[in-house]
């Protein structure tokens, strides 16, 4: 499932009963309300202005399918990222 992230157990008891679009006021109210930032963040998380939205509005499914969209071109990008490339020596 594309919903996995590691988290800091303090982070995942923050978010834990949250909707989606809770926990995200409550990051950008830490971020003094700038929403450039909150986009930076979540840039880094492959979570793409799309899946940002859907986020907002609470509609879990269709941010999937936007943040797989997202992680399938990253790695398409980035060779290193693909199996092929995997060394487990």
């Amino acid at each position: 499932m594309l919903n996995r992230t590691l988290l800091l157990d303090e982070t995942n008891k923050k978010i834990q009963d949250k909707k989606p679009s809770e926990y995200l006021n409550s990051v950008l109210e830490r971020l003094d309300n700038n929403k450039d930032k909150l986009k930076e963040l979540m840039k880094g998380h492959y979570i793409s202005k799309s899946a940002l939205e859907y986020l907002k509005d609470d509609n879990f499914d269709e941010f999937i399918k936007e943040r797989e969209k997202q992680l399938k071109e990253a790695i398409m990008e980035n060779p290193m990222l693909t199996p092929s490339r995997w060394s487990f020596r």
